[in-house]
C-alpha cells in the first residue's frame, strides 16, 4: 500500500489526543463522610464495570476515528507489484552522459558523479534500455545501448578517471542523439552529469538540437567554492646562441575561482636553475601579466660551444584549492642564424653604386639578425660557397657560367632556396635559357617608364605566408622593371598598378611543366622567387621606404624555410614526429615525460596525441612541452538552464521528472478504487456510534 499524500499521515499524531484527554479528565473519587446510608440508593457492582468498559469503547472509537481522517486525507492506494514498477507500462530509451573532463577532478566532483550514475541506473526499470557516454574534449560511447541493466552497471563502475582535456559537451549530446535515433522506445530521455564549465556552452556556429521528444536532463554537480590561481597564456620567445640580452618571458595569471584570490608567486624554473619567486598582485583585477628573467645559468648554456636546439622549464603557482592548472611547461626554440650567400653581379668601391649594398645593409642593420649574411662577387662564386648556406641570392647576376649554374641547380635541387633579381647586366635570352626550366617564367623585355612616369605597387597576395604582415606602399616607385610572361602554375604574389607580376613564386608544378636538363622537380626541391625590378636605387626608390626592410626579411625567412617547432602544445594537440624518425633513422622511439613516465612510437604510427601536461622528453633533443588548454580548468559553472535552451527541441514537451510521473501514475491508479470514499464512509458510521455511545456513559 501506497498513499498520494504520505504527508498527512503525520496527524496520526493527533490519535494520542482522546487518550490524553482521557487520563487528564480521570478523577479518583473523593471520600465523603456520612453521617448515615438510609437516603443512599444501592448500586450494583456490574453496573460500575459495564461503565467503565464504555468508556474504554468510547477512547478506542474516538482514536479510531482520528485515524480514519488522516488516511481519507492520505488517500491511500493498493498495488500489490510495488511502485517501482509503476513506470513498467512506459519503458524508456535513456543515454546518461558522464563528464570526465580536467574540472572533475577539482574536490568530490568525480565520486559524486560516479553515485550520481550509479543511482540512476538502480533506478532504471524492467524492460527499459540506456547506455552510457564519457566526454571531454571528445565524445567516446563506453556502453551502447542496450536492455542488459548489469553491463551497464558495471561499465559504469569501470569508467575510466577524469583525464585533462576541457569540457565539449556538443559532440557527446549529438552521439546520444544518433543512439537515441535506432531506440526501442519512444519514451527517450538523455541525463548529463557534469559541473558544466563555460566551455559546455555551445558556440555561435552550433546548430545541434534534440531530436523532437527527446527529454534532456541536466544535474549540474559544481557550484562549490573554490579559490584557483591559473596562467592562461605564457609568451616565451625565440633565443640565439650567443646568451646576450636573453628576452623576458611574459606570463598572464588569472583568477578563475568562485572567490578571488588577492595575491599569489610565481617561479621560473629550468633545467639549468631557477629565478627567484615574484609577488603577483590581484588585489584590484582578477588577472595580471609577470614579467620573468631567465636565469644567468641560461645565459652561459647559449653562449658555451655545446649546440644547444631548445631551453625547456616550467613556470610554476603557488598553492591554491586546485594544483593541477598551476604549472606551465616551455620548451624555447634556439634558432640557429639563416645562412644566407649574395651573389653581386656589379659590385663596385662606393656604396651608391654597389648593387648589394641596401640589400645587405636590410639584412645586417638590424639589431639581433636572424640572419648570417655572406656576399661574394659574380666572379669570385663557387660551388664550395653554398656549403652550409639556405638561401641564395642573384643580384643583378647575368654571366654565370656553367660551372656555377650547375652549383646553383645542384644548389636547388638538394633544398636550398633561390632567389632571382634581374637588372641591367642580364639579358632575357641568356636568363631563359639558364633559369627558364627552373622559374617556368620568361623574361620579355626591359621597360623604362618614360621622363619622370613610374609604376606603383598595387596589389599583395596578403594570403602567402610570406607577404601577410606586409602592407601597400604607394610610395614605392619604379622606373624600371622587366616585362616577365610567368608559367600557368606560378603565383604571381605582387602586381603592379598596370596589372603586371612584380614578385612570382615557382611552383612545383609549374617546374614539372618546364623541366630543366639537370633540374629535378621532387616535392624536397627548394623554393624559387624573382622580383621584376632592382633591389637598390637604380630601378626604384623601394630601398628608401619603410617597407623595404620587412620585405627583405620576411621572404628570406619564408625562403629558408625554418623549422617552426612551438615552445609548447595544449593538451588535445596531435605532433607529427616523421621528422624526427628520419633524422634517427629509428624505427621506434622512447619518450619519457618529466614524472619518468615512458611512451614507445613507431614509425609507422609517427602522429602522437598528446593526453597530458607535462615535459616530454626524447633522442635528438626531442623535447614537447603540453599544457592544459588556457579556460578548461575554470571552476565557475553556468546555469543550466542555458544549456538545455540551447540544445532543447522547441517541440518537445518540457521534462517531467520520475517523481512527478509516479505521482501521476499513482493518482490514476487510485481513482477507480476510491479507498478513501470507503474509509470516509466508515468513519461516519463510527463518529455516530461514537455519539450514541458517549450520551449513555456516565462522565
Amino acid at each position: 500500500m501506497s498513499f498520494l499524500a504520505p504527508l498527512f499521515l503525520l496527524g496520526l499524531l493527533a490519535a494520542a489526543i482522546p487518550v490524553a484527554i482521557h487520563f487528564i479528565r480521570r478523577d479518583n473519587p473523593p471520600t465523603v463522610m456520612f453521617g448515615t446510608l438510609r437516603f443512599i440508593k444501592q448500586t450494583r457492582r456490574r453496573l460500575l464495570m459495564f461503565q467503565k468498559v464504555q468508556q474504554w469503547l468510547l477512547l478506542l472509537l474516538r482514536t479510531l476515528l482520528v485515524v480514519l481522517l488522516v488516511l481519507v486525507f492520505a488517500r491511500p492506494l493498493i498495488y500489490q507489484s510495488g511502485v517501482s514498477q509503476l513506470l513498467a507500462g512506459n519503458p524508456e530509451s535513456l543515454v546518461i552522459i558522464a563528464d570526465r573532463s580536467v574540472t572533475m577532478q577539482f574536490s568530490d566532483r568525480d565520486e559524486r558523479l560516479i553515485e550520481a550514475v550509479e543511482d540512476r541506473i538502480n533506478r532504471l526499470s524492467e524492460g527499459d534500455e540506456a547506455a552510457l557516454i564519457t566526454f571531454g574534449q571528445e565524445a567516446r560511447l563506453a556502453a551502447p545501448l542496450s536492455q542488459d541493466i548489469n553491463a551497464l552497471r558495471n561499465q559504469a563502475a569501470t569508467m575510466a578517471p577524469p583525464g585533462y582535456h576541457q569540457a565539449s559537451l556538443t559532440g557527446a549530446l549529438q552521439l546520444a542523439d544518433d543512439l537515441l535515433a535506432s531506440s526501442l522506445h519512444e519514451n527517450r530521455r538523455i541525463v548529463v552529469f557534469s559541473a558544466f564549465p563555460a566551455q559546455t556552452l555551445p558556440n555561435e556556429n552550433s546548430q545541434l538540437q534534440l531530436a523532437p521528444g527527446t527529454a534532456l536532463e541536466l544535474v549540474s554537480l559544481g557550484g562549490e567554492q573554490s579559490e584557483n590561481l591559473t596562467l592562461t597564456d605564457v609568451r616565451v620567445p625565440e633565443l640565439r646562441p650567443g646568451g646576450e640580452d636573453l628576452p623576458e618571458i611574459l606570463a598572464r595569471v588569472r583568477s578563475t575561482g568562485t572567490m578571488g584570490l588577492q595575491s599569489g608567486e610565481i617561479e621560473l624554473l629550468t633545467e639549468q636553475g631557477a629565478s627567484a619567486a615574484l609577488p603577483v598582485d590581484l588585489a584590484t583585477q582578477s588577472e595580471r601579466v609577470v614579467s620573468m628573467d631567465l636565469p644567468a645559468s641560461v645565459a652561459e648554456l647559449l653562449s658555451s660551444d655545446t649546440p644547444v636546439n631548445r631551453v625547456a622549464g616550467r613556470i610554476e603557482l603557488s598553492d591554491d584549492d586546485f594544483n593541477i592548472d598551476n604549472t606551465w611547461y616551455f620548451a624555447a626554440q634556439v634558432n640557429q642564424p639563416m645562412q644566407v650567400l649574395v651573389v653581386n653581379g656589379s659590385p663596385a668601391e662606393q656604396w651608391f653604386d654597389d648593387e648589394a649594398h641596401w640589400f645587405n645593409l636590410a639584412v645586417r642593420g638590424v639589431d639581433t639578425s636572424p640572419f648570417e649574411l655572406l656576399s661574394v662577387s659574380e666572379a669570385d662564386f663557387s660551388a664550395g660557397d653554398l656549403q652550409s648556406q639556405d638561401v641564395l641570392v642573384l643580384l643583378n647576376a647575368g654571366g654565370l657560367n656553367s660551372a656555377q649554374m650547375t652549383a646553383v641547380r645542384n644548389f636547388v635541387n638538394g633544398g636550398g632556396a633561390l632567389w632571382l633579381v634581374p637588372g641591367d647586366r642580364v639579358e632575357a635570352s641568356w636568363f631563359n635559357t639558364a633559369f627558364g626550366s627552373m622559374t617556368g617564367v620568361q623574361l620579355q623585355r626591359r621597360t623604362r617608364m618614360p621622363g619622370n612616369d613610374y609604376r606603383l605597387m598595387a596589389d599583395i597576395n596578403w594570403r602567402h605566408p610570406a607577404l601577410q604582415y606586409l602592407d601597400v606602399d604607394w610610395g614605392t616607385q619604379f622606373n624600371e622593371y622587366w616585362q616577365i610572361a610567368p608559367g600557368g602554375g606560378n603565383d604571381v604574389l605582387m602586381r603592379l598598378d598596370s596589372g603586371e607580376p612584380l614578385l612570382i613564386e615557382a611552383t612545383r608544378a609549374s617546374q614539372a611543366e618546364q623541366p630543366g636538363e639537370s633540374f629535378s622537380s621532387a616535392p624536397d626541391g627548394g623554393r624559387v622567387m624573382l622580383f621584376a625590378s632592382s633591389l637598390d636605387q637604380g630601378w626604384n626608390n623601394f630601398p628608401l621606404q619603410a617597407l623595404y626592410v620587412p620585405f627583405v626579411h620576411e621572404i628570406l625567412t619564408y625562403l629558408s624555410n625554418p623549422a617552426d617547432v612551438p615552445s609548447y602544445h595544449y593538451v588535445g594537440d596531435s605532433v607529427d614526429l616523421a621528422s624526427w624518425f628520419d633524422m634517427s633513422a629509428a624505427e621506434r622511439m622512447t619518450l619519457r615525460w618529466s614524472d619518468g613516465e615512458e611512451l614507445v612510437v613507431n614509425r609507422e604510427a609517427s602522429r602522437l596525441a598528446l593526453d597530458r601536461p607535462g615535459l616530454l622528453s626524447g633522442p635528438a633533443q626531442l623535447q614537447l612541452a603540453v599544457n592544459l588548454r588556457p579556460g578548461s580548468t575554470d571552476l565557475s559553472s553556468v546555469a543550466t538552464d542555458r544549456i538545455y535552451d540551447r540544445y532543447i527541441n522547441p517541440e518537445t514537451d518540457p521534462v517531467i521528472s520520475e517523481d512527478v510521473r509516479v505521482a501521476s501514475l499513482q493518482s490514476a491508479l487510485e481513482s477507480p478504487q476510491r479507498l478513501w470514499w470507503w474509509i470516509a464512509l466508515l468513519a461516519f458510521f463510527l463518529l455516530l456510534a461514537e455519539s450514541f455511545i458517549a450520551n449513555r456513559t456516565y462522565r
